[in-house]
């Protein structure tokens, strides 16, 4: 069997680990290509997804959509969704990163989802000296991630804030950072499967600090080191 599989290039640790495994399963897994040899399409992350929308439809091969964000199928209205919704029932199979979003698509869409959660694993065994910086690795300012809360919280208690992209640092420099922090912030409320960042910084130990929303709750529980504070609730 061969799959397609579609991720961000090189900046996803956690995908990337997926393809030994379905390769020691006996498949064979093209990076970021479609062939006429290609079986069937894996579309990894959401964000890629809209870049390849075109060229799955093409290509005339069966899909499987990884579903990732919460508001990709509640913001019906935004161009930014449209071909994803319109992806989605035609998808062989969609999965869905927590029993939280799967809820969630079932009930906004009608559409069932196996659940496929993310897990990740310490890339560096050695850790780095804590430095004094809070870390926040968000992909956009939208009203959904409190970029605004992380800066404003931060500056009150005058805590200095590392905020970054993280798909725009090299994988490695992008562990260091994460690494090195003195607390991982996550103020987001839009998040499906508690954050792969904020999941990369527990495994190196880090304190987390995340919105209590059920889908966090359902990927951390009581983890120690994991502090909730109420969802919309600024000063908590």
């Amino acid at each position: 069997m061969r799959i397609s599989y579609i991720i961000p290039d090189g900046q996803y640790g956690f995908f990337e680990d997926i393809v030994p495994i379905l390769c020691d399963s006996g498949i064979c897994v093209e990076i970021n290509t479609i062939t006429t040899d290609s079986d069937i399409v894996l579309a990894g992350i959401l964000p890629v997804t809209h870049t390849w929308i075109d060229a799955i439809s093409r290509s005339g091969k069966p899909f499987i959509l990884w579903h990732w964000d919460l508001f990709s199928f509640v913001d019906l209205g935004s161009p930014r969704w449209r071909g994803f919704l319109e992806m989605l029932p035609n998808a062989l199979d969609i999965w869905s990163c927590s029993y939280e979003t799967a809820r969630q698509l079932m009930e906004a869409r009608g559409l069932y989802s196996y659940v496929m959660p993310a897990w990740v694993q310490r890339e560096i065994p050695v850790k780095f000296r804590s430095e004094d910086y809070v870390m926040y690795a968000a992909s956009c300012a939208s009203l959904g991630k409190r970029v605004d809360w992380a800066e404003t919280a931060c500056r009150l208690l005058k805590l200095p804030l590392r905020l970054t992209h993280g798909q725009k640092l090299s994988r490695v420099e992008y562990v260091r950072q994460l690494s090195a922090c003195r607390v991982y912030l996550m103020t987001a409320f839009e998040e499906s499967n508690g954050s792969i960042p904020a999941m990369e910084a527990a495994s190196y130990g880090k304190p987390v600090v995340l919105a209590d929303i059920p889908s966090n709750r359902e990927v951390f529980g009581e983890t120690e080191g994991v502090f909730y504070f109420k969802s919309w609730d600024f000063g908590d």
